[in-house]
């Protein structure tokens, strides 16, 4: 996967945190949707230990599996539908407004303070909007992508996404392990809280993500120590 870092290549950053999901519980904006389980491939079988099925229960399952023909059963079927790959929106930019939210100007305004935070400080960060989660949780969708675009340096693993998906009312900061002491977990939560949702419950989705990028990008550009940071954030 191409680096969005001009005239050369970097190797994809391989994990992702599964972290700062906000969903506000209090507006019919912004409604909490209950999350899908993350247990994946269906349920595991437990070691016998020389305990057999009796042969009439045996030829009775088979029996039922002839009556109902050959068709997988639902949980199989959505097992199986659940680990089907997404289908991810191609990496044009710092910014992937696949639900065409930002009017030009403000994508571009965010591309460039992007592109500069990048030259000057090091971390890649991208904004994307989503026409559909496809069915998963915004959590497990924004690791698999971020791996996918391979955003950040994987010597470093300085990666960072904003994603918003308008129809399912979610927003979520993906941040690499590399990022973890300067965008902390409740960092991003306040962002989310009180830069991001309060506009987009107003219908301002351009504005909160403005608000909400200009928060990450002050922060990575802060020159606070790690400690301080852990101090501000109360987590020291």
């Amino acid at each position: 996967m191409r680096s969005m870092v001009a005239g050369r290549r970097e190797a994809p950053l391989l994990f992702f945190r599964k972290i700062r999901s906000l969903r506000s519980r209090h507006s019919t904006a912004l409604r909490a949707v209950p999350l899908p389980s993350k247990t994946r491939g269906g349920f595991k079988t437990r070691q016998g230990h020389g305990v057999r099925a009796p042969a009439s229960l045996l030829a009775a399952f088979a029996l039922a599996l002839a009556a109902c023909g050959s068709a997988a059963p639902p949980a199989a079927a959505n097992a199986q539908a659940w680990r089907a790959p997404p289908v991810f929106p191609a990496l044009t930019g710092r910014v992937v407004d696949q639900a065409n939210l930002l009017p030009p100007p403000v994508e571009a305004r965010l591309s460039a303070a992007s592109e500069a935070l990048q030259r000057e400080v090091g971390p890649q960060f991208v904004i994307v909007t989503l026409t559909s989660l496809q069915g998963r949780s915004i959590q497990d969708y924004g690791v698999q992508l971020g791996r996918t675009w391979g955003i950040g340096s994987r010597a470093r693993n300085d990666g960072i996404l904003l994603i918003v998906a308008p129809s399912e009312h979610k927003a979520r900061i993906e941040v690499g392990y590399g990022l973890e002491r300067r965008v902390t977990d409740p960092f991003a939560a306040r962002v989310l809280r009180e830069n991001i949702l309060p506009r987009f419950r107003a219908g301002d989705f351009p504005g909160g993500i403005v608000a909400g990028s200009d928060a990450i990008i002050a922060r990575l550009r802060s020159r606070q120590s790690d400690r301080e940071i852990a101090v501000e954030d109360h987590l020291a």
